[in-house]
């Protein structure tokens, strides 16, 4: 499966463009790494690329076809701050189930505990509830994964224990994951290519 971004361009409000003519290419089970200065329109590209932002000009493409518009969207947006995607009102356990029942294996190479789908967002730790934000993203339909600076406010352990799990669930499930940060030596070690912004 390939997703792509073609001659894709944004801007906020009629301003100057974000984004201007920007094509991208995403490929199944490979990790790509997007770099650049701040402010470059890298994050908003993520969006785009998850149908969070609808394009200015141009398109994005799965295989080649417009996505389809309702229904279960196969590629999947993760932040940087985990507690903003998440309802602080329900159970882990119950934000893990809305997109499909929890995958022991997953849960178990993520590095999550059962006992944490019994609390609460606000009872987990950053670094706990990004594994979380990962576990239900990582559904056996998503084919994408946008991973938005999702382990640069976490402790070198964390970081290579969560990256450790995503570079085989990339090559377990042929998922393409999108990896968008400012840390060079992080996609020279996970990244096959890395593309500047």
């Amino acid at each position: 499966m390939r997703l792509e971004a073609v001659a894709v361009g944004f801007g906020f409000g009629g301003g100057t463009p974000v984004l201007d003519g920007v094509d991208l290419a995403l490929e199944s089970g490979r990790i790509s790494g997007l770099t650049g200065k701040s402010g470059r329109g890298k994050s908003t590209l993520g969006k785009i690329l998850a149908r969070h932002l609808l394009p200015t000009k141009g398109r994005v493409l799965i295989d080649g076809a417009a996505p389809v518009s309702s229904g279960f969207n196969p590629v999947q947006l993760i932040h940087q701050t985990a507690i903003f995607a998440v309802n602080p009102r329900w159970k882990i356990g119950r934000i893990v189930s809305e997109a499909c029942l929890p995958d022991e294996a997953l849960m178990q190479a993520l590095g999550i505990r059962r006992q944490w789908l019994d609390r609460y967002p606000h009872e987990l730790s950053g670094g706990e509830l990004q594994r979380v934000a990962l576990l239900r993203s990582l559904t056996p339909r998503t084919r994408f994964l946008i991973a938005d600076e999702i382990t640069s406010m976490l402790d070198p352990i964390a970081q290579s224990e969560i990256w450790h799990a995503l570079i085989d669930v990339s090559e377990k499930r042929d998922i393409g994951i999108l990896v968008i940060s400012h840390d060079r030596a992080l996609l020279d070690r996970v990244a096959a290519q890395t593309v500047t912004l």
